[in-house]
């Protein structure tokens, strides 16, 4: 097997028969799946484990042979959302710093390490430290403005062999523009529609917010209210959001007290990432 280890030993260890109670023990934890490949040696399809039984003079009275097989076991990474095929995670461009935790899912880790198995043109995708996997900053769409989707497997590795792996997919996305204004990509030109002046009891309904790429659009929560910068209980529900499009709504209404009202809204987003975005309401008399 390489390392000066034997196979033969670690089946010794790691299969026992408890004469107490006449049973066979074995702990796989100390074997490798059968199949595994490391550099240089191949684990046989099955193990055989051979029982005999002996009289007090140690004459062979019985024996039985039968084939034990051990399947690579299972790791998983942390906080992953589950999909029809693989755990993934949306990731913004500019952000490749997220870090991904493997869950060794309670495998013994002592004497084994992590690494990413190399797939054909993904070599520098991704790096393993640990437990812990990062991207590489320029992985992905050279302008960051395509989505990109690639799939990484993080292996357990024990003397050579893989004992262990798992395979999830990261998403990257350009990054999310969510406020109260207009956004033109093209131009990478954003104005600003935030600070706006209306007349005091008069009603009000804002544009829509705009959240660029639009089809992340999800849904669209009222996160808070301040008036002066100060915390304004909204008893009267007479500020509201719009679920689906974001738009603010004030009813008309004589109990306001002219001054500045921040609205700020969150964007529920198809990824699960969440965005915030303020809108000032200058409420003045006349």
């Amino acid at each position: 097997m390489g390392n000066g280890i034997k196979l033969s030993d670690k089946l010794n260890q790691a299969i026992k028969f408890d004469k107490e109670k006449q049973s066979i023990l074995i702990n796989s934890s100390l074997l490798y799946p059968n199949g595994a490949q490391s550099s240089s040696a191949r684990i046989p399809d099955d193990y055989k484990v051979t029982v005999i039984a002996k009289e007090s003079q140690d004459k062979v009275v019985g024996k039985e042979s039968f084939s034990l097989k051990i399947t690579a076991g299972s790791i998983a990474i942390k906080g992953l959302k589950n999909g029809n095929e693989l755990p993934y995670s949306y990731v913004l461009y500019g952000d490749q710093s997220t870090d991904f935790e493997i869950d060794p899912l309670g495998l013994p880790t002592a004497g084994a390490s992590f690494q990413l198995v190399k797939k054909d043109g993904q070599e520098n995708i991704a790096s393993i430290t640990g437990t812990h996997i990062k991207l590489a900053k320029d992985v992905g769409d050279p302008e960051k403005k395509a989505e990109k989707s690639f799939e990484l497997t993080p292996e357990l590795i024990k003397d050579g062999f893989p004992v262990a792996a798992t395979t999830f997919r990261v998403i990257l996305i350009p990054q999310i523009k969510f406020l109260f204004g207009q956004y033109y990509p093209d131009l990478n030109l954003t104005i600003d529609f935030s600070l706006i002046h209306i007349g005091l009891s008069n009603g009000y309904v804002s544009a829509a917010p705009t959240l660029y790429p639009e089809k992340y659009k999800s849904a669209f929560e009222l996160v808070s209210i301040q008036k002066d910068g100060l915390a304004f209980t909204n008893s009267e529900k007479l500020f509201s959001v719009n679920a689906e499009t974001g738009v603010v709504s004030v009813k008309k209404s004589d109990s306001l007290k002219a001054g500045s009202y921040k609205i700020t809204i969150k964007a529920l987003t198809t990824t699960g990432l969440e965005f915030t975005a303020s809108l000032t309401l200058a409420m003045s008399e006349g």
